[in-house]
């Protein structure tokens, strides 16, 4: 069975919180290097994003303009807002639309690690899983890895795989030492049994 998620929005919102400052960074220098270059259909598309009064309308720009750079951290921007204000399904979409849209965009890593955390909430284990392992495989920058090792032994605890998740983590302390995730990691190992729990297994 799946056990219960314990506090899933606290690292859904260290999650959101280190990679919106990423995206923070990344914005202001596209900005500062683009800023006299915006014209035509770029500076109606930042004028509308910014004029845009909800959430809902942000994203009817972003939509609209999606082939334009900015509209990328635009939507991207949207999607961990969302999970950080707990409105999984919405982030998800974002997300999904993000990695469907930019395979090739610098910050696709981000992306699957949001989509990832959903999909882990949303209880798709598999699916999860499979955007948690790609990050780690493809060998991402630090702060991309950290939050997959953390994320995918979240989900193979809330699965009942203790030993998995403690080998997971044991790893992550390992090629991290001196991670911003290290002190949340060590709490996950505290509470882990030291023996494989029976009776829990994961789903198919």
């Amino acid at each position: 069975m799946f056990r219960q998620a314990r506090r899933p929005w606290r690292f859904i919102g260290l999650v959101a919180a280190a990679l919106l400052s990423l995206l923070g960074l990344c914005f202001l220098v596209m900005y500062l290097v683009r800023e006299t270059q915006l014209e035509g259909k770029s500076l109606v598309a930042a004028e509308e994003f910014y004029r845009a009064k909800d959430r809902e309308a942000k994203v009817r720009v972003a939509d609209r303009y999606q082939h334009l750079p900015l509209s990328a951290i635009w939507l991207l921007r949207l999607a961990f807002a969302d999970s950080q204000n707990g409105a999984i399904l919405q982030a998800a979409d974002l997300f999904a639309r993000f990695l469907e849209r930019y395979p090739g965009h610098e910050l696709f890593p981000a992306a699957e690690i949001g989509r990832a955390n959903c999909l882990r909430l949303e209880r798709k284990v598999q699916e999860a899983e499979k955007f948690y392992r790609e990050v780690l495989r493809q060998n991402r920058l630090s702060v991309y890895q950290e939050l997959a090792y953390v994320g995918l032994a979240r989900l193979q605890e809330d699965m009942g795989n203790p030993q998995e998740a403690r080998k997971t983590l044991e790893q992550f302390l390992s090629r991290f030492p001196s991670s911003r995730l290290q002190d949340m990691a060590q709490a996950i190992l505290d509470r882990l049994p030291s023996v494989p729990t029976e009776g829990k297994k994961p789903l198919p």
